[in-house]
């Protein structure tokens, strides 16, 4: 998926700087800021226990899908057994951290593989969703072509269907919401972010959306998925053992609410609740904003998440470009660290949504991305 901030290419230095640290599983890793779920994913797949949250009702999904789940879906609920997936699985691939690891086409796959051919092959249908997103819709907007538009109302509408009849569990939904989410992000009529669509359809919104088959990570460990302000749920967490944290904000004033609003949109399905408003048809304003995301408050958000967190040791990812900068950063977590420090920095391509224009302009193509990491005092600083 397409998202600022993602992790993904950063995977082998945080597994690294786990290593170096000799932060190793058994043990509880809690991502304070899960986004895609990228980082926790990962640290699933290296034994841990994980802890995930997000403000975004699509990063709990993920979540959900990835990180809870532990067994191969069944379906048990469903008969479809009587359809061909060959034809899908020739044109569908793999996402997730463990694609590279695993064969959609083994026994265990071979159920979600079925439900996800039957939800590929439905006919497309109108709805509120095509109307308020997609092109020819009444509202105007050219988020998808027609055709791919009417598919995701068709498919997330008998995922919803299933689910209220009990057919299906709410993994199980998760898993195929999760498949949907990624799918559609591939055929977007947009530069990368939902902030805004592309006056004509580009040449990838064109393309017929498939789904793609979430790499599952199967497992016995236990993983909690929660959506909310991380730092209310740090009053949870009092009296945990968390081996560690790790801690990925939004660095800027870029509020991830309207830049993703589509995929809460489809995650949530909940268009009888609410009506699109403006050009961009965002979803209520301010209900999903984040403290990280204001300059008066960002650094005092992180260092009282820091120090309320019951975590033996904290991994911090920021940017050059962050509203705290390096030196008030490493301030910042020196008032909870033991001393047992260790600051990397990372040069990496820039993100960019859109080119430079009169109103937009980068200052280069690059970022530099920060990981430090501390270990931590385990009384709270006063």
């Amino acid at each position: 998926m397409n998202y600022i901030g993602s992790k993904y290419s950063l995977l082998g230095a945080i597994r690294a700087l786990l290593a170096d640290r000799g932060i190793r599983p058994p043990g509880t890793f809690f991502d304070a800021f899960a986004g895609t779920t990228i980082v926790g994913q990962m640290a699933k797949t290296l034994g841990f226990s994980t802890i995930s949250n997000d403000l975004q009702a699509y990063s709990q999904v993920l979540a959900r899908a990835f990180l809870v789940n532990n067994d191969p879906p069944r379906f048990a609920g469903l008969d479809l057994s009587g359809g061909d997936s060959s034809a899908f699985l020739a044109r569908t691939s793999p996402f997730g951290v463990a694609k590279g690891a695993v064969d959609i086409r083994s026994g265990d796959f071979a159920p979600l593989v079925r439900v996800l051919a039957y939800l590929d092959g439905l006919p497309g249908t109108a709805g509120a969703f095509t109307e308020a997103y997609v092109e020819g819709g009444s509202a105007g907007r050219l988020y998808f072509s027609r055709a791919n538009g009417m598919r995701c109302q068709a498919i997330r509408d008998q995922i919803s269907g299933w689910q209220r009849e009990g057919a299906i569990t709410d993994l199980e939904a998760a898993i195929l919401v999760a498949s949907l989410l990624e799918s559609l992000d591939q055929v977007a009529n947009t530069a990368s972010v939902y902030a805004a669509y592309l006056k004509h359809l580009k040449g990838t919104a064109q393309a017929r959306m498939t789904l793609r088959v979430p790499a599952l990570i199967f497992g016995d460990a236990v993983h909690e998925a929660y959506i909310g302000d991380t730092n209310a749920l740090a009053d949870q967490l009092a009296g945990r053992e968390i081996a560690v944290m790790y801690v990925d904000p939004p660095y800027n004033q870029r509020q991830y609410n309207s830049y993703y609003h589509i995929l809460e949109t489809v995650a949530s399905w909940d268009l009888d609740a609410f009506v699109p408003r403006g050009k961009t048809g965002l979803r209520p304003a301010r209900r999903q904003d984040s403290q990280y995301c204001r300059r008066p408050q960002a650094a005092d958000a992180l260092i009282d998440l820091v120090e309320r967190v019951p975590a033996d040791q904290v991994i911090v990812s920021y940017n050059d470009e962050g509203l705290v900068d390096r030196d008030q950063l490493r301030a910042l977590l020196g008032r909870r660290s033991t001393g047992d420090d260790d600051f990397r920095e990372f040069s990496y391509r820039r993100f960019r949504a859109d080119a430079d224009g009169p109103t937009r302009s980068y200052s280069g193509s690059e970022v530099f991305e920060y990981l430090y990491a501390i270990r931590t005092r385990r009384q709270a600083v006063v």
